[in-house]
């Protein structure tokens, strides 16, 4: 570029901005990295955030599955225990039943026995058959209290006590 007889500063002018547009260029190459490292840091913040949030997600789901298998396996326990109970329960009203057919045979034995006359042969009853018959009649069984009443009378296995045996064929 020439200068012209007026436009002296016209080619100054010119190469200043020629300077100018390439120093622009080159501050635009300087930030447009600084940009870029910038936007680089920016991604890896945003990749590091994103990495620790699926680790808290997954200790969340971590922690709800552990409460589940806890409360489970509480429930299974608990299940457990009132089975247990209920078997026990069970057992004991199978028992009392036993009891109270074995107290019904002893009395209805001893009472056939009683009323026909018969006397009572010294084995004719064991030590458990007369605490049975002993609980029944102090426990009011009229049934038991005419039995034991029989067996003072005759004596069998017992002292031979006439008081005793009206005490209980009173009852």
């Amino acid at each position: 570029v020439s200068p012209g007889p007026k436009g002296k500063g016209k080619g100054l002018l010119v190469v200043v901005a020629a300077a100018a547009l390439l120093a622009m260029v080159g501050v635009g190459v300087v930030l447009t990295g600084n940009t870029r490292e910038e936007e680089e840091r920016v991604s890896l913040a945003q990749e590091e955030k994103m990495a620790a949030q699926k680790k808290a997600t997954a200790a969340e789901a971590d922690r709800k599955k552990a409460e589940e298998e806890l409360a489970a396996q509480k429930k299974a326990e608990e299940e457990e225990r009132v089975r247990k109970k209920a078997e026990a329960a069970l057992a004991a009203r199978k028992k009392a039943e036993e009891e109270r057919k074995r107290r019904e045979t002893v009395i209805t034995k001893a009472l056939e026995l009683a009323v026909r006359g018969g006397k009572f042969a010294p084995d004719f009853f064991t030590q458990v058959d007369r605490e049975v018959l002993s609980s029944a009649a102090e426990g009011g069984d009229p049934r038991a209290q005419y039995v034991w009443g029989r067996l003072h009378d005759s004596s069998v296995g017992l002292l031979n006590d006439d008081k005793e045996a009206v005490k209980w064929y009173r009852k």
